[in-house]
């Protein structure tokens, strides 16, 4: 059971601006090469309903939702968008718009109750008592209060059910109080009983808070449809037809199409359309329809600017985020704080990795000898060790944990809910205190397990550099991770050249080759074991064969020195350091603007229907003001755009 509630927290649209009661697409084209996905759509869907958009995979549903949702996609458009009748550019329509798109995409370390705050804070501008008040309304309306408090889960933490996970990821879009929903497949992947409450909520929403709400569907069931208010159909990339469901029946049925008793009407709907040369005689037709209702509006398809509804107009993405940086970073780091506390995965195995390789290290190196033979070796081997230790830890683990970030990161930018800036500058900051604590703990347990120089002052500086060495590792990964396609790809790309600077540090050699030795001032692995042998050998007394002394610094073998003081060592370690952030933030930044899946999906099977379209789209435009050639005919009616479709072929109404 769902109660929606009349809620009276007084929300931005209640402010400044009215209800919207109606949206309208008209004449949307778009093409990515020669490949046409969307050709010459329009629609309208109407406040208090709920619109059904039913096609096959790759009609064009995902890539109509994402234009008109104004998000960023890889092709090339022209249309027209109005709202309550007047025209509007996308980026004004998108603080109007709650976008969900078919991928489920939620943090599992955070609870129901979190969850929706930390959009309500991002994306509203209210007082703490307004945001708290409407996450409880919203929770309450999602009829899911009973678990509020409960972790929504993934596959390291238990949580929410799959349709529990899909009201909160409706909750995240409905706590903004927008007047449009979008929804791309929101039953997907979920069983009969659970995908029709999705729906039964959707439509209680559309029909009680006055809101205009599309979504997507591949195959509903019977019950499903009946929940539809409107219904649009797809094919190919063109709107076949598009009505009240109760005329949608009737005008089937009235063109030689009748739905039999016990059908499921989606299924009835999607068999029709599936034949290409019978969807494209309707699409034409309604094409021709739309035409009429398109006369007198002061513009044309060709008469449109590209910039209203352009996908590669960049303005169209320069939106800021709503509230202020400030606000972002602090809702980013204390996001990032918690989910590294409450995820068992990232908590426990980082500690345990570290401490355990502490321990190992401790033990397997200690005692060290003062013999200056052997000595020298012994401290270069541990040394080396945990550098190598070091190197692979954290590069691995932002790898993995990138993976998992990557579509929530896409997701949360696309809607303007925070900048790239706060989000990178909220995660180093958090790495950097997670971090500090780690390297704390396994350099406490290294360094005196091992017998590394006594002295408080050597082992800071030793703790400061594997500090620095350690950052620089993990920003190695995320610099491989924002390049690479996935966490196996990344992990493979990125270990090849971390072997090659090891190899070139100048440990496994006693000198390096003519040919490579330029690689040393390019190697952050050469100056972090130079500065670790610095720091331990300088000073320190070895004792020859002979009973003579000679002190560390003139053991230390030519390669494993660079002339550089061990200031300038640090602080070029600090430029690596600050070099390869900025470099990330650049590579990172791109997935703000990255495509849909669902886009490329559209192209590829957009692709497979052109030829064919063509041949019949030219035969049948050929003879379109020709009734009695077998022409299409649009009769069109006055009231709420109610319209007729026929063609004559020798005097006789095929449909």
């Amino acid at each position: 059971d769902v109660k929606i509630l009349d809620n009276n927290t007084t929300t931005r649209r209640q402010q400044t601006e009215m209800t919207i009661e109606s949206l309208r697409v008209r004449q949307l084209s778009a093409s990515a090469g020669d490949v046409k996905i969307l050709d010459n759509v329009s629609f309208m869907a109407r406040m208090g309903e709920f619109h059904g958009v039913l096609g096959p995979s790759g009609a064009g549903k995902s890539t109509l939702f994402h234009y008109i949702g104004g998000r960023r996609v890889q092709v090339s458009a022209r249309g027209r968008v109005e709202v309550d009748g007047v025209r509007v550019d996308r980026r004004h329509l998108m603080s109007k718009i709650a976008y969900l798109e078919q991928n489920e995409c939620l943090l599992g370390s955070a609870t129901v109750r979190e969850t929706l705050t930390f959009v309500a804070k991002l994306q509203l501008k209210e007082s703490e008592e307004v945001i708290k008040e409407r996450v409880e309304n919203t929770i309450e309306e999602l009829g899911i209060s009973h678990r509020a408090d409960a972790l929504v889960g993934d596959e390291n933490i238990r949580g929410l059910s799959g349709g529990e996970k899909r009201r909160v990821s409706i909750g995240e879009q409905l706590v903004k109080d927008p007047d449009i929903f979008l929804l791309d497949e929101p039953t997907s992947g979920l069983d009969s009983h659970v995908a029709y409450s999705i729906v039964t909520l959707l439509r209680k929403i559309a029909s009680k808070q006055g809101k205009i709400i599309l979504a997507t569907l591949h195959q509903p069931s019977s019950r499903i449809t009946a929940q539809f208010d409107r219904i649009s159909l797809m094919a190919g990339g063109r709107m076949v037809y598009s009505g009240e469901l109760k005329e949608t029946l009737s005008f089937f049925a009235a063109k030689g199409h009748p739905c039999k008793p016990m059908f499921n009407p989606s299924d009835h709907f999607l068999d029709i359309i599936s034949d290409k040369k019978t969807a494209d005689t309707f699409a034409d037709a309604y094409a021709l329809i739309e035409g009429k209702h398109n006369i007198g509006t002061g513009s044309s398809a060709k008469g449109q600017t590209a910039a209203s509804i352009t996908g590669s107009s960049p303005a169209a993405h320069r939106a800021t985020a709503i509230v202020s940086w400030c606000e972002q970073f602090r809702a980013l780091a204390l996001r990032r704080v918690r989910q590294w506390w409450r995820d068992p995965v990232m908590l426990v195995s980082e500690l345990a990795q570290y401490i355990i390789l502490g321990l190992f290290l401790g033990s397997l190196f200690r005692p060290l000898s003062q013999n200056a033979t052997d000595g020298p070796f012994e401290r270069y081997s541990a040394i080396f060790f945990i550098l190598a230790c070091l190197c692979f830890t954290p590069m691995f683990t932002v790898i993995t944990y990138f993976e998992v970030e990557r579509p929530l990161l896409r997701k949360e930018t696309a809607t303007r809910m925070y900048t790239m800036s706060a989000y990178y500058i909220a995660m180093s900051v958090v790495v950097l205190l997670v971090e500090t604590v780690l390297i704390l703990l396994f350099s406490i347990t290294t360094y005196y397990l091992i017998g590394f120089r006594s002295g408080a002052e050597n082992f800071f500086l030793h703790y400061l550099v594997l500090w620095l060495f350690m950052l620089i590792c993990e920003t190695f990964g995320l610099i491989f991770s924002a390049l690479c396609p996935s966490t196996t790809v990344a992990i493979i790309a990125a270990t090849g050249p971390v072997i090659i600077l090891m190899s070139l540090s100048g440990f496994l050699t006693t000198s390096t080759p003519v040919y490579y030795e330029w690689t040393t001032w390019i190697n952050f692995f050469h100056y972090t074991l130079v500065s670790l042998i610095d720091i331990e050998m300088r000073g320190q007394e070895f004792t020859r064969q002979d009973g003579s002394t000679v002190m560390g610094e003139d053991l230390v073998r030519d390669n494993l020195k660079n002339g550089l003081s061990l200031a300038t060592n640090i602080a070029i370690l600090i430029a690596y350091l600050m070099f390869f952030r900025i470099i990330g933030y650049l590579l990172v930044l791109p997935y703000r603007n990255a495509a849909s899946q669902d886009d490329a999906d559209d192209v590829d099977k957009a692709s497979e229907e052109t030829n064919s379209r063509a041949t019949n789209s030219r035969a049948t435009s050929s003879s379109a003001g020709d009734v009695a050639g077998g022409s299409v005919v649009a009769l069109t009616g006055p009231n709420r755009g109610a319209t007729s479709l026929a063609v004559m072929e020798e005097g006789k109404t095929a449909y």
